[in-house]
């Protein structure tokens, strides 16, 4: 977890990274309830840059940090193959748990190397319902 969003994590909930060891150490890597948070990013110097589809939904608080695959190894580009898989598991634990809203950053699309609007937007929206928002975050 030393860069990109699990950098973000990391630093927004110390010890996360030891959670999420122990859960893929026990189950392997796939979509994991880590905890239930209520950081506030804006205080972090953050904002939501929304795309194209989808609204940021209202501010649920407190809300869930779910672990989300995209690499099989840290220094490998991300894959295709593991963000359809993290997408269904997500789809899954998001209706087991009755959650109407899902934040996600754009999954693989930053260090993963993959292009947003030609290969991971597609494959999402062929999955993920109405509940699903995909943001990007950029510093100011």
């Amino acid at each position: 977890m030393g860069a990109g969003c699990a950098l973000r994590a990391k630093v927004l909930w110390p010890g996360i990274q030891l959670t999420l060891g122990k859960a893929i150490r026990d189950s392997g890597n796939h979509v994991h309830l880590l905890t239930e948070v209520a950081p506030n990013i804006a205080d972090e110097g953050y904002t939501l840059q929304l795309p194209n589809w989808g609204l940021y939904p209202p501010h649920p608080v407190p809300y869930h940090v779910v672990s989300f695959p995209t690499k099989n190894h840290w220094k490998e580009n991300s894959d295709l193959a593991l963000i359809k898989q993290s997408a269904a598991e997500l789809l899954g634990l998001a209706t087991k748990q009755g959650w109407t809203s899902v934040v996600v950053p754009r999954p693989g699309c930053g260090l993963g190397n993959l292009d947003w609007d030609r290969t991971v937007r597609p494959l999402l929206v062929s999955l993920w319902d109405d509940r699903f928002f995909v943001i990007d975050f950029k510093k100011e």
